[in-house]
């Protein structure tokens, strides 16, 4: 029971970042099938199993709430401050972003971030800036609001500039999880991550 505990005292919702181009990939990641169903459900199902129930989109995918960037085509950082601001609207108290290019993302890398999100506003693992926990607060929304703002007005920002404007904490990798976080951008990557997946079906 003291694993589950913060979801009784918070309004937790994740945030899946699918509104990319994919352009290394050449098509769409969150709609690519993966075993049987698309990228986006398996890593909805992640999150399901997790005991988190408040699943949003960042973009427009069938079957999901999406939220639009308030600032088209400013890559993650529109999409995340977009989807933070409408959880706080929404009073949610912490949001988890994860990126849909995460094929082996396992609901024990969601429950170690979420557990580990308390100390500080930001929360991510070491050399990762996602996926992300964030304890939503008014100023961390208003910055996010000017942010989009600067995006409008051509500024450029990766993750890792937008991370320096808070505190944050960056928790180390369990060993036995590190390719949970592995990203799947390319074709190659693609395929190594499905290979990976068939190895630890087998494995279990």
């Amino acid at each position: 029971m003291v694993e589950f505990i913060w979801y009784m005292t918070e309004r937790i919702a994740s945030v899946i970042l699918a509104g990319g181009k994919s352009s290394r990939m050449g098509e769409d990641k969150a709609s690519l099938m993966f075993y049987g169903s698309r990228l986006v459900d398996h890593v909805a199902k992640a999150l399901t199993v997790s005991a988190i129930t408040s699943i949003f989109v960042s973009g427009k995918i069938e079957g999901y709430a999406g939220i639009a960037d308030v600032t088209l085509n400013k890559g993650p950082v529109g999409g995340i401050c977009s989807s933070l601001i409408h959880c706080y609207e929404k009073n949610f108290t912490k949001v988890l972003i994860i990126p849909v290019d995460m094929p082996l993302i396992s609901p024990a890398v969601i429950k170690l971030l979420i557990a580990s999100s308390d100390d500080s506003a930001f929360t991510h693992f070491e050399g990762k800036p996602l996926p992300l926990a964030v304890k939503i607060t008014e100023p961390i929304a208003n910055f996010c609001a000017k942010t989009n703002l600067n995006l409008a007005n051509g500024e450029e920002m990766s993750v890792k500039s937008f991370l320096k404007n808070f505190t944050r904490s960056a928790i180390k990798v369990p060993e036995n999880l590190t390719k949970d976080l592995t990203n799947a951008n390319t074709t190659n990557e693609w395929q190594e991550a499905q290979n990976e997946y068939q190895n630890q079906r087998k494995a279990d």
